[in-house]
């Protein structure tokens, strides 16, 4: 069983957790490849909301479906970020406050997630690592919650700071 197998399944068994039915891959531009865990998900789901622990009428945090998982440029101010590094980054959750996590498509960086902020979105050095994987990112928000890269202990890096997996 995969990692991203296991936490679909511990997410099924949760009464504050929505998945949703599988629905497609995301679609990148030409040159840019999915990690597998991202590309697996979406082949298990179409996305997860994690629904508001008191009301379980809405939901505080989604995991997108595939259809919205565009450049963080397009998700944030729908103007497409066209410049590295912000080009390889793609939108894969919001909370509901209308915040984004983007996940790292780069090569040498491949599936780092992101919290970004819609006002220094434009400054990647302003974005705070979050989850150095896919699977981690989806562990931590079931784990201890939407926006658990505020809480106490949690010892994030910022984007100029992350250590680079080969060359670019």
């Amino acid at each position: 069983m995969t990692d991203i197998e296991r936490i679909i399944g511990r997410l099924r068994e949760s009464d504050l957790v929505r998945i949703h039915p599988p629905a497609g891959q995301p679609v990148f531009p030409e040159g840019i490849e999915a990690p597998n865990e991202l590309t697996e998900f979406y082949s298990l789901c179409g996305g997860v909301d994690f629904l508001h622990a008191k009301s379980r009428s809405y939901a505080e945090y989604r995991v997108l479906p595939p259809a919205e998982v565009v450049d963080i440029g397009t998700a944030t101010c729908l103007e497409a970020a066209t410049e590295l590094p912000l080009s390889c980054w793609f939108a894969v959750g919001e909370d509901d406050n209308g915040e984004h996590a983007a996940i790292d498509l780069h090569r040498s960086r491949l599936g780092q997630c992101y919290d970004v902020f819609h006002e220094s979105f434009w400054d990647p050095a302003s974005a705070t690592i979050i989850a150095a994987t896919f699977a981690e990112f989806l562990e931590k928000l079931f784990a201890r919650g939407k926006s658990y890269w505020f809480d106490d202990g949690f010892e994030g890096r910022f984007f100029e700071d992350a250590p680079m997996r080969g060359t670019d």
